[in-house]
């Protein structure tokens, strides 16, 4: 394992869900006119914060948002078929990329990680020009990209368990691809090598993964998605 270990989120909600639990319990007692928190359920607090703590220790930070497109909040579109495309190195931002197909057989980028840039500056339904790299500056593809759905913000008792770049994901979609640019970005795919791949603007911020998709997936999702799109006309 590389890296600074953290927690994945879904450990982190568990967490926040019993944490919440027992501080409205510890509320209700104090209002109630008892002595505050017990020692029951201070020993439960003390339990859940070493528990969790031990748990950043051990988690790899390659478990944290792993997820299918299918799980990807706010896609403004139907989806009918999708691939990855790219997601983060051991020990990176999590991060995952996605050429996604629509009902209409329209093909997107969506990119689903955590931006980098601080919370604050991190805003719904603003339109951001980027670029898509594979591999170097000699492969750029242009982009228009909308952020539509934003990850909430860690409050501070989550933060004592996760890095900020650990929490609900921000989802970022393009919208439909012109079909020249999905074959010219397939034909810079190489199965054959570990592909840098990243999305750099996005709010004044860069993503970085590895490719994890070819070729041939891209072109075989490109031809089926098409054939959707001409049976529509």
């Amino acid at each position: 394992m590389t890296g600074r270990a953290r927690l994945p989120l879904g450990t982190v909600n568990a967490f926040l869900r019993q944490l919440r639990i027992m501080l409205q319990s510890a509320g209700l007692r104090h209002r109630n006119g008892r002595d505050g928190m017990g020692t029951t359920l201070k020993n439960r607090l003390w339990l859940l914060l070493i528990g969790s703590a031990c748990t950043v220790l051990s988690v790899s930070p390659s478990t944290a948002t792993e997820v299918a497109w299918r799980s990807v909040r706010g896609i403004p579109f139907e989806v009918r078929s999708g691939m990855e495309v790219a997601r983060h190195t051991e020990g990176k931002r999590p991060a995952l990329l996605y050429l996604l197909c629509s009902a209409n057989g329209n093909l997107h980028i969506v990119l689903s990680t955590r931006l980098p840039s601080p919370r604050w500056s991190v805003r719904k339904g603003r339109d951001d020009h980027v670029s898509l790299f594979v591999d170097g500056i000699e492969h750029e593809l242009p982009l228009v990209v909308d952020l539509v759905d934003r990850g909430r913000d860690l409050v501070w008792y989550e933060q004592l368990f996760a890095d900020e770049d650990i929490g609900e994901t921000d989802t970022i979609v393009t919208p439909p691809l012109d079909p020249n640019d999905v074959a010219k970005v397939g034909r810079w795919f190489d199965p054959t090598a570990s592909q840098k791949i990243s999305v750099v603007g996005i709010q004044e911020t860069g993503v970085f993964m590895t490719a994890t998709g070819s070729a041939s997936e891209i072109q075989e999702l490109f031809s089926s998605c098409s054939s959707v799109s001409g049976r529509r006309k």
